[in-house]
């Protein structure tokens, strides 16, 4: 017991007379997994983008079709992905095509791991990391966030906001609760307009186990 306020770190687990136990908190991912350290790893999945199909310009409800494995995971407002070719691979290039009628646009897509989506092998307590090159034309409101999320009886996610119109990774890494039975991960954005766009260069994915 200690006399006084909160401690970082630490979360309160009861109060007497004016003393509060504390219990120190449980780091939610280890803190060395760094883009430094992946960049070492092979990734348990990775897209440049080089095998999209079909047509260069497709809408979201086709994107199954264009990329393989990503889906459309909650939108308001319709968008188009534009495949731009490069030297890597191909560019995917989001864009707010038309907003839907008193309904700020947003959108989240992804993947989900599922025998039909991205076959990860991920056991409870291991933790994903999602890291995706990225860049924006401008950022007029919320920034974009990469997310991984799981689902026991509800979701709980972990993200990381970014902005910027030069190419840079960005990292989220999140311990995969027990009894879980969903996860997807991907990026949330909220554009302002039609004229923004948002960039994506590749997608690594790696699961790292809880006793590595």
């Amino acid at each position: 017991m200690i006399r006084g306020g909160s401690i970082a770190g630490y979360d309160l687990v009861c109060e007497d007379q004016g003393y509060k136990l504390y219990k120190k908190r449980e780091a939610r991912v280890p803190n060395n997994l760094t883009i430094k350290y992946f960049n070492k790893k092979k990734p348990d999945f990775k897209t440049n983008f080089s095998d999209w199909r079909g047509k260069d310009e497709v809408s979201i409800g086709e994107i199954s079709k264009a990329i393989v494995h990503m889906v459309d995971l909650g939108r308001r407002g319709e968008y188009n992905f534009r495949r731009i070719s490069s030297e890597e691979g191909n560019l995917v290039r989001v864009m707010l095509k038309e907003t839907w009628f008193n309904k700020k646009p947003k959108i989240q897509f992804g993947y989900y791991v599922s025998p039909n989506g991205l076959r990860l092998k991920v056991k409870e307590g291991d933790i994903v990391s999602v890291i995706a090159s990225v860049r924006l034309s401008k950022q007029a409101g919320r920034a974009p966030e990469l997310f991984v999320q799981d689902k026991t009886d509800y979701w709980t996610r972990e993200k990381i906001y970014w902005s910027g119109n030069k190419w840079h990774d960005v990292l989220v890494s999140k311990k995969i609760r027990d009894g879980f039975t969903d996860i997807c991960m991907g990026i949330y954005w909220e554009p302002e307009s039609v004229d923004e766009w948002l960039e994506i260069k590749s997608i690594r994915v790696y699961v790292s186990a809880k006793n590595r």
